[in-house]
């Protein structure tokens, strides 16, 4: 199927395309021009001059209303090209006029991927008396990897460690302007599932975790850690985890208090 030429317009934040004119408007709006193959554009943001954009791993994202004849891109920048763009520190969606044709994900090239934030000692809430860990999970918290991060860390650059038998709670929200999503604790298998599997743990997972939740829903993940191993808090809206959204779950019976650290990414 051809696919013509369109101009369309990005908000400075989050927004999905209109059905009319595939255009969002607003004033800190960028001009594009996408052409058929390769995804690459005729015409970048006036600001940044022309921008070329790569294809990255092909992933479910969230159609937008009315716009189920549209192919969605996300576009993440704030570096190269768009130097001088500083809305696009943040993801955007864009569409191109297509036929019914999956979604795919795309960045900048030139765009380096932002460096994965401190812990903070804050998400993590340890109560000795009663045995219980309780984490604040962040879906989406900065761009990294076009947002498909917990907390602003991806592909278990951070691992939560509990005690052997203590109680854990993860507040779970989705800070993410664009995408849905959810968490769930699974076992550490590799390659990694492409959508949600049965929970390591009873309780251990959020609601919806194939739809997965939406910007600045909230739920609460409630289970014992009572096996010890290996395990991570993945995304289960299909191709996210599999995208790099997840991070470690440690369950130790040498360990006598629960703690946060960065660590390197790698499989699981």
């Amino acid at each position: 199927m051809q696919v013509h030429p369109r101009t369309l317009r990005l908000p400075s934040r989050t927004g999905a395309p209109s059905h009319s004119g595939l255009s969002t408007g607003g004033p800190n709006g960028l001009q594009f021009r996408f052409s058929q193959g390769g995804c690459q554009t005729h015409q970048g943001p006036s600001e940044g001059g022309t921008a070329k954009l790569r294809r990255l791993r092909a992933m479910p994202v969230a159609h937008a209303p009315q716009c189920t004849v549209f192919k969605l891109f996300r576009l993440a920048g704030g570096r190269g090209s768009f130097a001088t763009v500083k809305s696009f520190s943040v993801a955007c969606i864009v569409a191109v006029a297509v036929g019914a044709a999956s979604p795919v994900a795309v960045r900048a090239q030139g765009d380096a991927a932002a460096p994965a934030p401190a812990v903070d000692p804050s998400w993590l809430q340890v109560d000795t008396v009663t045995k219980t860990a309780t984490f604040q999970l962040v879906a989406g918290l900065t761009g990294l990897n076009g947002a498909l991060n917990f907390n602003g860390f991806r592909d278990g650059e951070l691992t939560l460690t509990v005690p052997l038998g203590w109680a854990v709670v993860m507040h779970f929200r989705n800070h993410d302007g664009m995408l849905p999503h959810s968490a769930e604790i699974i076992p550490a298998t590799h390659p990694l599932p492409t959508g949600p599997v049965a929970p390591a743990f009873p309780r251990a997972f959020t609601l919806r975790l194939d739809q997965g939740l939406i910007s600045e829903q909230t739920d609460d993940i409630r289970f014992i850690a009572d096996k010890g191993g290996s395990y991570l808090i993945f995304c289960g809206v299909p191709g996210h985890g599999a995208a790099g959204m997840w991070v470690r779950f440690e369950v130790s019976g040498s360990v006598r208090k629960p703690s946060l650290a960065a660590t390197p990414a790698g499989k699981p």
